[in-house]
C-alpha cells in the first residue's frame, strides 16, 4: 500500500506500507486506514502525518486466517468485514491496549451464506408497508 501526494502537475509517493500478503481491499475514516488481505484477514493503520516524515504505522490487526473480500470501518472503533465463505466479521478496537499489543477483538460473526464484494455504509429506515435496506451490495 502506497500513500501519495498528488498535486496540479506531480505525484510523489509519501509513504509505504508491505502487506503480508496482498491487499485485496482498503477502507478509510482518518486517520486511520483499515486493510483487507487476501489471507491474512485485517489490518489497521494510522497514517500519521505529525513528523517530518509521513508513515503508516500499524495499530492493530486480527491474526485469523481470513480471506477478506471487503472491509468497512463503520466508526471509530468498529470495523466490518466479509470474508470469501460468506460470513460477516466485527471487530473493535480496544482502547486500553498496552503499547505492545497490536490485537483486534472480534465481537461479531454473522454467516450471510454469500460471497460479498463489497460493503457500504448507508440508511436504513422503516415505514408502514416496507423496510428498506442499503447496506450490503
Amino acid at each position: 500500500m502506497r500513500v501519495y501526494d498528488l498535486t496540479h502537475d506531480s505525484l510523489s509517493e509519501l509513504a509505504m506500507y508491505r502487506a503480508p500478503l496482498t491487499a485485496l481491499t482498503i477502507s478509510t475514516l482518518s486517520p486511520f486506514i483499515l486493510m483487507g488481505d487476501l489471507m491474512k484477514s485485517v489490518t489497521l493503520l494510522r497514517l500519521d502525518t505529525s513528523g517530518r516524515r509521513v508513515e503508516l504505522a500499524t495499530v492493530a490487526r486480527d491474526y485469523a486466517p481470513l480471506w477478506m473480500t471487503s472491509v468497512s470501518m463503520i466508526e471509530e472503533g468498529w470495523l466490518l468485514g466479509a470474508e470469501d465463505s460468506g460470513n460477516l466479521v466485527g471487530w473493535k478496537r480496544e482502547d486500553n491496549w498496552a503499547p505492545d499489543e497490536g490485537r483486534l477483538t472480534m465481537v461479531h460473526e454473522m454467516r450471510f451464506g454469500e460471497m460479498i464484494n463489497r460493503i457500504r455504509l448507508g440508511i436504513t429506515f422503516f415505514s408502514t408497508d416496507m423496510l428498506i435496506c442499503r447496506f450490503v451490495e
